[in-house]
């Protein structure tokens, strides 16, 4: 089994190899474990009673569907076009995708996705080592450590950073989530020093990569893993 932090600089192939494959498909999946990635992103939706790996909530942007996915049904919703031919996968699908070749990060998308997340994570006996569960809203991981305080939860920061290591304590989180535009030496210095993995989106410069690499990060998310681990290797 691949531990999520398996590695001292973690490249986390962003909704999978999305610049080979369509996003958050099992393609994209597939192809980041081809290229030697030791981790994956992906989102989820929770609607229908079921976990759909998609970005957003509609449907417009990544497929050939329109709408949001709570408009359609199941049926419909794996009738929609993903990109080449690919269908909208599911959680389960995904995992068992993935088995335990490397570790996986599920970024909780929209209100009630904790719960339902949780509940497969552990009906799978899938290892707490190998999950990152974050989210932008961190209503999500209050409730993920509410639930199943077992899994690793990673917050996200977007474009206001500031008391990240006071939320991330109060999450008790085992990495804060950092957008490249944002992100400084001097914040991943702060974040460390209180104990925290570090992780950086997204991150497709190679030269960008190797700086944060240097500034001690423990990570970053991009959209070709196998072009940046060659890139971060070297």
């Amino acid at each position: 089994m691949t531990a999520f932090f398996s590695s001292n600089f973690l490249v986390i192939a962003h909704r999978g190899a999305s610049a080979e494959a369509p996003e958050n498909t099992l393609p994209a999946f597939a192809r980041a474990l081809a290229v030697g990635a030791p981790a994956v992103e992906l989102d989820v939706y929770a609607a229908h009673g079921e976990l759909w790996v998609i970005h957003d909530d509609a449907l417009d942007r990544t497929t050939n569907g329109t709408g949001r996915l709570e408009d359609h049904d199941p049926a419909t919703l794996r009738g929609f076009d993903a990109g080449a031919g690919a269908v909208i996968p599911t959680l389960t699908e995904v995992l068992d995708l993935i088995g335990a070749r490397a570790g996986v990060n599920i970024e909780l998308k929209g209100p009630g996705t904790a719960e339902p997340v949780c509940a497969l994570l552990e009906k799978r006996n899938t290892p707490p080592e190998q999950i990152v569960l974050s989210a932008f809203d961190h209503r999500e991981l209050e409730r993920a450590k509410a639930l199943a305080p077992q899994w690793p939860r990673g917050a996200l920061f977007g474009k206001d950073p500031s008391n990240a290591v006071t939320k991330g304590q109060a999450l008790g989180a085992a990495s804060l989530n950092f957008a490249d535009r944002t992100v400084t030496q001097a914040l991943l210095s702060e974040a460390q020093s209180a104990g925290f993995r570090t992780l950086v989106y997204t991150v497709n410069d190679r030269t960008r990569a190797r700086e944060l690499r240097d500034w001690g990060a423990s990570g970053i998310f991009c959209d070709d893993p196998g072009a940046m681990i060659a890139a971060v290797t070297c």
